[in-house]
């Protein structure tokens, strides 16, 4: 029976609530409302408690300082929707026991740290929907608060029952996820989090969550010469195999003598073998005085500097970037939109290259770059515009204003509509606000996966099949891109003709497949102008753009 939570129990239910999201991870990424292969719930769920995680994770303290030190962390690493209302959610979930003050908390507080994280988490969201990881949330933890507890492991089994029960129905609460056959993938995220957590409390092993490199990630040793400074050392970790030949040494003289050559020292003896993590401006020192003990099974020295180089990657300032009454922050989802934005006028551009979704802190340090007092923040990504506001929240910019842009077609529109002497940015946020509402977006892309889609029409999609997609409804399905666009014009423009058509091209749309859209176009309309913009995009076909 476990009747309270200590600070090293904290830990260890939010490591495995982490590590059961890392096991379901690739399954709600899948659990898409569309079968598009950008699914990426589970990713930003797992990136956003791994970034609190970190700094808790060889963090020794009592319950108050450890749940205080992880709540003022997992808010900054939070990316996409789902990932900003879960790290809402537990920000006021620990701040409960950062408040208790006591060493140990009982099942009364953890009822009430559920009701927190609710409550903070409808708060972090401006128009919060029923049948989303919200209500999931809700009905769960105002399940537990109708009873009483001794037992940890007995509230989690009730919190957890009443969640999936919650899940199942959020179909019927949302007519989208009726549609496509799904329960939220967010509210799934969740029970998978919480399931972890009951998996520790019942003596369930989960493996450890090691974060995945990125296997197209390549790092540019060439922003190093003889000048640079390399402030930051070295990550050192080794597995040592302790042996009679050669010295020997307690665990209190090992660690004490590793915190002499550096810092972060982490080190656990498990019989005869030693596992030590240290940062050190001189790994030479700390594996010279490891080997006096044993042999090295395995080594790993990364350098500090370089990953922080690579880090900062993220955020650029155009070289074109000129003191004005504002500056513009933008988000390009490839190194050829970032080009195009910042010679369209953006200050600073986020890259958000091969799938990476920025973070709360990515977006503040985006703000703290533009040495402006006044930024206007383009998202141009519809899972990116809660990650802008909470860092808007969060940063000491004076002023932060996030324009309407939820696509890279409105921020082509508005980059080539601002008024650049404006001395006025919330002007300039409506100018874009009335720019971006008179464009009608479809996305054409190729489906991922088989599935039925039930909405008006009854969509039966193939793995492979092209399909359009406007907002919350499959337009049209078809066998190639050109056909499938063709629908589109037509649907569009029997409802209302339209004065411009532009064509964002992705990586396989070429421009006589334009060219040809546009005479189709023409014989609809001849007074319609057409434009062409490439953009190297690999997650969609063609985005057309109507105004």
């Amino acid at each position: 029976m476990c009747k309270s939570i200590n600070g090293q129990l904290f830990r260890t239910l939010i490591d495995y609530g982490m590590r059961n999201l890392a096991v379901n991870c690739e399954k709600l990424n899948d659990m898409n409302v569309f079968p598009v292969p950008d699914g990426d719930t589970g990713t930003n769920m797992l990136t956003t408690v791994r970034n609190g995680f970190a700094a808790i994770e060889n963090f020794e303290a009592e319950l108050p300082d450890t749940a205080k030190k992880f709540t003022d962390t997992v808010v900054y690493g939070a990316r996409g929707n789902s990932g900003v209302i879960l790290s809402q959610f537990l920000k006021g979930f620990s701040l409960v026991f950062y408040k208790n003050g006591e060493a140990e908390a009982d099942c009364d507080c953890f009822t009430k740290a559920l009701l927190s994280g609710v409550e903070y988490a409808y708060g972090g969201v401006s128009h919060p929907a029923e049948g989303t990881i919200l209500t999931v949330a809700r009905e769960a933890a105002q399940a537990v608060s109708q009873n009483t507890y001794s037992d940890l492991t007995e509230l989690l089994c009730d919190f957890l029952a009443q969640a999936k029960i919650t899940l199942e129905k959020t179909p019927e609460l949302l007519p989208v996820l009726k549609s496509a056959g799904v329960v939220d993938s967010g509210g799934a995220g969740l029970v998978c989090f919480f399931e972890g957590m009951q998996k520790y409390l019942c003596g369930e092993e989960l493996e450890a969550h090691k974060p995945l490199a990125d296997k197209n990630a390549v790092i540019d040793y060439s922003a190093f010469n003889r000048s640079s400074s390399f402030d930051y050392g070295y990550c050192t970790e080794g597995l040592l195999q302790l042996l009679d030949s050669k010295e020997f040494v307690n665990s209190d003289t090992f660690i004490k003598q590793l915190n002499l050559l550096g810092g972060s020292v982490v080190a656990s003896f498990e019989n005869d073998k030693v596992k030590f993590h240290v940062h050190t401006t001189a790994p030479e020192t700390v594996l010279a005085y490891a080997h006096r003990f044993g042999e090295f099974l395995s080594l790993k020295i990364e350098n500090m500097s370089v990953q922080h180089s690579e880090l900062h990657k993220t955020v650029v300032v155009s070289p074109n970037s000129e003191s004005g009454n504002f500056a513009l922050v933008c988000v390009a989802p490839n190194e050829y939109l970032s080009d195009l934005f910042m010679e369209m006028g953006a200050d600073v551009v986020i890259n958000a290259f091969n799938g990476y979704s920025p973070s709360a802190d990515d977006f503040i340090r985006a703000f703290r770059a533009s040495e402006n007092k006044n930024v206007i923040v383009l998202p141009n990504d519809k899972n990116l515009m809660l990650v802008a506001s909470q860092a808007k929240e969060l940063t000491d910019k004076t002023n932060v204003f996030i324009a309407d842009t939820k696509s890279v077609a409105d921020c082509y529109a508005s980059l080539a509509i601002i008024d650049y002497a404006s001395d006025d940015p919330e002007s300039v946020c409506s100018d874009i606000s009335r720019t971006v509402s008179n464009i009608y977006d479809v996305v054409i892309t190729h489906s991922a996966k088989d599935t039925v889609f039930d909405s008006s029409v009854n969509f039966i999609i193939a793995k492979n099949d092209v399909i359009a997609l406007a907002g919350n409804r499959i337009l049209a399905v078809g066998q190639n891109v050109n056909e499938v666009a063709k629908q589109v014009v037509h649907a569009v423009f029997a409802d209302q003709e339209r004065d411009n058509v532009t064509f964002f091209a992705g990586s396989s749309f070429s421009k006589t497949d334009a060219d040809e859209l546009t005479d189709y176009i023409k014989n609809k309309s001849v007074f319609t102008e057409t434009d062409f913009v490439q953009t190297h995009m690999r997650s969609f076909d063609l985005l057309l753009s109507f105004e």
